[in-house]
């Protein structure tokens, strides 16, 4: 049932920003390298697979632990801590052989009652109820077998139900949002947190993979949290860190040099502008209709992104998001193309005719230091075009992503990556079950929610895909959001490091 490919654990779309402070950690002139610096502009904050909601933390997560396999972006299985599973004829019932011998970072073996554990403590996170809330119950038939028993059918349960596997001896005695102790299975274990701005992870030498694919020959991986792409640029190329993602206004000369390998790539991010909807003047859908018509996208990604990205017109890539794919071709879906004509006629609807003024605290909100700021302030002028005059305010990360997922703030420019095929995970961002957590326009909508429902609880692959765009055709009707762009992904690296940002950290290697 498993295909045999390598664990993925480092994202595709990883973003990496500027660092200073980098040479504390030695080049290693003398030999081979064994360590890998990476630099990243958000702070880590946990690595607790169960309670963490970011990407920059699953990051870290996913390298200490593991499930019982890794599912793919494009749905393969990768084998990890179970060597089989078995599947109901009824899907209600999801039987897990384990693979023996499996031992945690703590020393302690990994058994059934850890999975079971496991289970139980990621049923209490309220993070985790989106994947596994339809679990009903969790029991060892034995210390290698356990049978997981669902109160709906879930097509995606396979990926879902891969939840991070810890030991119940240790993991009994931490709180939610732990960073520092190493009681997972997997290649590497945090050994300095640093106060999640320089996180160092060391290879796990009791790594339970090791007599199949060898031990990581990355023996250290050293990840700064910093702010400035200027700094980190000169950073790389005073071989200070050894793989970094190039601004867009960069990229050329970088490719050209000659001095790193380099990949411009699809990614899975889409850079978008959200409304609170909850909040005047954007509780009126005419206002947020205007807003989109008036913003023109293809003028913000070549600004932002120096034309490195293509236009977006809904959350996901279509590139990678099958039941997506030509979403726009249907003549229910509002594209919302460049119109200043209609988004004055629709301000005026909403009771705006010579449009509006918005001063604080109804500001629009981003985040310092990336391509970001550049839409927001490309926004700011086409929106001015329409006669609506806004600020802008760069967010502070310590407080930025905690007000965005509280509905703090009024409208903001962000981002968002998922890394499946499936848009299961689109339901995130538009479902009322999820205000709170990824839904940061908190819209509610009871006919998406009961199409996403639809999506969620059948296997059969075609009601689902009706499911997904009729729900996403209410969506951009109710439009709490302007999708902008997907970027391409622009990655360079040490001519002497053997990476594939597609490919696992432990598979990765220097020569010489």
């Amino acid at each position: 049932m498993f295909r045999r490919v390598v664990f993925l654990v480092l994202v595709a779309t990883l973003t990496v920003f500027a660092l200073t402070g980098c040479n504390r950690e030695s080049r290693q002139a003398d030999g081979p390298r064994t360590v890998l610096r990476l630099a990243t502009i958000e702070p880590f904050t946990m690595i607790d697979p169960h309670y963490n909601t970011r990407a920059v933390d699953n990051a870290l997560a996913w390298q200490v632990f593991e499930g019982f396999y890794y599912v793919t972006p494009f749905g393969d299985l990768e084998p990890r801590l179970a060597t089989r599973f078995e599947i109901s004829p009824d899907n209600l019932t999801y039987t897990y052989y384990l693979k023996r011998g499996v031992q945690f970072q703590n020393g302690n073996p990994m058994t059934a009652a850890d999975v079971v554990f496991s289970f139980e403590r990621a049923l209490a996170a309220p993070p985790m109820q989106a994947a596994i809330g339809m679990v009903t119950n969790v029991e060892a038939l034995d210390d290698y077998t356990v049978r997981v028993t669902l109160s709906d059918v879930n097509p995606m349960f396979h990926a879902n139900g891969n939840i991070a596997i810890m030991c119940r001896i240790d993991g009994a005695n931490v709180q939610p949002g732990f960073f520092q102790p190493n009681i997972g299975t997997g290649p590497y274990f945090v050994s300095d947190w640093g106060d999640g701005m320089r996180v160092v992870k060391d290879r796990n030498p009791t790594w339970h993979m090791q007599s199949e694919v060898g031990l990581p020959q990355i023996e250290r991986q050293v990840r700064y949290v910093v702010t400035d792409n200027t700094t980190a640029l000169m950073a790389l190329e005073a071989d200070d860190i050894d793989y970094f993602g190039i601004p867009a206004p960069d990229w050329v000369r970088i490719r050209d040099s000659g001095n790193f390998t380099t990949l411009l790539q699809q990614s899975w991010h889409t850079t978008y502008m959200v409304f609170n909807t909850t909040r005047a003047p954007f509780d009126d859908v005419r206002v947020r209709q205007a807003f989109n018509y008036a913003v023109n996208r293809y003028d913000v990604a070549a600004a932002a992104m120096e034309g490195l990205a293509d236009v977006a017109y809904f959350m996901g890539n279509p590139y990678y998001i099958t039941h997506l794919q030509n979403l726009t071709q249907d003549p229910n879906f509002e594209r919302y193309d460049h119109n200043p004509a209609r988004a004055r006629q629709l301000l005026a609807e909403a009771g705006y005719p010579n449009g509006m003024t918005l001063n604080a605290p109804i500001v629009m909100r981003t985040l310092a230091g990336s391509h970001f700021t550049t839409a927001a302030e490309v926004i700011q002028q086409q929106l001015a075009q329409v006669g609506v005059n806004i600020a802008i305010e760069i967010g502070d990360p310590a407080t930025y992503f905690q007000d965005i997922t509280n509905g703090n703030y009024y409208f903001d420019v962000a981002g968002w990556s998922w890394t499946t095929f499936d848009a299961f995970w689109i339901e995130r961002r538009f479902s009322s079950y999820h205000i709170d957590d990824a839904n940061t326009s908190r819209m509610v909508n009871p006919e998406v929610d009961r199409l996403f429902r639809v999506a969620g609880t059948t296997a059969n692959q075609d009601v689902r895909r009706q499911a997904f765009r009729d729900a996403m055709i209410i969506v951009q009707r109710e439009a709490p959001i302007i999708p902008l762009y997907y970027q391409m992904n622009r990655i360079a690296w040490h001519p002497k490091l053997i990476a594939d940002p597609n490919r696992p950290i432990f598979e990765w290697y220097w020569v010489e």
